[in-house]
């Protein structure tokens, strides 16, 4: 979850610093400002890295002994679609999601990664803390 975190705040303040090149092709890419290096990650659709888009998806380390330490750099793509979806809306997985704007968001994700996440935590956890603090 917390490489997720990272992607996230990052790009959140990539779309509000005035200061990138987003644009609505390459908004929710990680590296595109980068010289050299490219683009690493969509997090709008992280399978186009091959990162799954959620914990169902072949894509998807469950094995914690796996390489990548359980799959904390690919399995961001999950936490990443959601934080896309939540911001700007659209639909996935037979859910249409009404975007909260960027705004919402960042307090959102702070409010969870602050006060409700702990060490252990995991998707199930972090999507239940984002839940109860988005419905209030």
């Amino acid at each position: 979850i917390n490489e997720s975190l990272s992607d996230v705040f990052g790009e959140l303040v990539d779309l509000t610093n005035g200061r990138g090149t987003d644009t609505p092709a390459n908004r929710w890419q990680l590296g595109e400002d980068v010289a050299g290096g490219g683009v690493i990650r969509n997090m709008a659709d992280p399978t186009l890295f091959k990162d799954p888009d959620k914990m169902t998806s072949s894509l998807y380390v469950a094995d914690e002994e796996q390489d990548d330490s359980g799959g904390v750099h690919v399995n961001s793509g999950v936490n990443n679609k959601a934080a896309y979806l939540l911001t700007d809306g659209g639909s996935f997985n037979g859910q249409t999601v009404s975007g909260l704007g960027v705004d919402k968001v960042a307090k959102l994700y702070y409010e969870v990664e602050s006060n409700l996440l702990t060490s252990g935590s995991d998707y199930p956890i972090s999507t239940t803390g984002s839940g109860r603090r988005a419905s209030t």
